[in-house]
């Protein structure tokens, strides 16, 4: 059993021989994709200050614009924080291009930088532009999660999401391919950036 200390002490049963260090090994891996990666030339921003009791998770957080997903935890100097998740859904809806690369979207970590890069990319990424548009009680800070804030959520929320779906991170696997979440056994995995999954907006809450 391992206990998610960053989800209120929620224990879970992770899938698998090992499945206790699933996580760990996720996010390592992410920070040694960062390391590869020209993420930190991005200007990436403090979230916004909450001194706020959260609800509990999957309960709407009054005026911070949908569910509480969570918190996550500070990984390599970067700060802990809340994450909310827009009660809006896309059901169907692209990455981006097929076979274009995004260098600056590779991060396992930091979807804000994500979806940054790839709406300033020149190109269409119709997922991280649409979570970009969302406006909630007059909040305009959404983006499209990266893979370890999925990865988050589906230990700490699942209920919020349909279980028999496909969801978009906003983390580039390579020109074709980008990172998505299950959320009904938890699995991980790529798909080719044409195909047409599920996208959820998120925002963040500094602690």
């Amino acid at each position: 059993m391992l206990n998610i200390e960053h989800c209120d002490s929620v224990t879970i049963q992770l899938p698998g021989a090992g499945g206790a260090t699933i996580l760990s090994q996720a996010i390592a891996a992410g920070l040694r994709e960062h390391e590869r990666s020209d993420f930190t030339k991005l200007r990436v921003d403090d979230p916004v200050q909450t001194s706020a009791t959260p609800p509990a998770l999957g309960e709407i957080w009054p005026g911070e614009g949908g569910r509480y997903a969570g918190t996550m935890p500070a990984i390599a100097g970067r700060a802990s924080y809340h994450l909310i998740v827009a009660e809006e859904t896309q059901e169907r809806i692209k990455w981006g291009p097929y076979d274009h690369n995004v260098a600056s979207a590779v991060d396992h970590h930091d979807g804000q930088a994500n979806t940054r890069a790839l709406v300033t990319d020149g190109k269409d990424h119709p997922a991280a532009m649409w979570a970009h548009g969302v406006r909630v009680d007059e909040l305009q800070d959404f983006y499209l999660p990266a893979h370890n804030e999925l990865m988050l959520m589906w230990i700490c929320a699942p209920q919020i999401f349909s279980k028999e779906s496909w969801y978009w991170s906003s983390t580039q696997y390579s020109p074709y391919y980008a990172w998505v979440q299950h959320f009904g056994g938890g699995d991980s995995g790529i798909g080719s950036k044409g195909n047409e999954l599920r996208a959820v907006a998120v925002r963040r809450l500094g602690l």
